[in-house]
């Protein structure tokens, strides 16, 4: 998580000046974020025997879905409700990372279960 936070430190300072700019930022360090949170969960937290393709399709139709919810909620809670942007990045990191978490833990990476003959 706090490399997801330093990306995305150092795409609002490239991304600062435009309108909706730590918007931006927000997306741009989530689809990072993403993209190695798939492998690491893979490999280590789920240990998933599952095919590749298969579990990255999946968590690709998570992630963007995730990535559009999480980014409209950061850009209400920045620009509309006037909240600190990053006050507002961890509230959106932890409520959309764990909603990630559980829906990938069901749907990309399900334990597989060994039956008996």
């Amino acid at each position: 998580m706090i490399l997801f936070f330093v990306f995305y430190l150092i795409l609002q300072w490239v991304f600062g000046g435009i309108s909706h700019g730590k918007t931006v930022a927000w997306a741009g360090s989530w689809i990072v974020e993403a993209t190695l949170a798939h492998f690491l969960h893979r490999t280590w937290t789920f240990k998933s025997e599952s095919v590749v393709a298969k579990s990255l399709s999946i968590t690709t139709l998570i992630y963007t879905i995730t990535l559009f919810t999480s980014s409209v909620t950061f850009d209400l809670l920045v620009y509309s409700q006037g909240m600190n942007h990053t006050v507002a990045w961890w509230f959106s990191a932890i409520v959309w990372g764990g909603l990630n978490y559980l829906v990938i833990s069901r749907y990309a990476f399900p334990k597989q279960t060994r039956h008996s003959v």
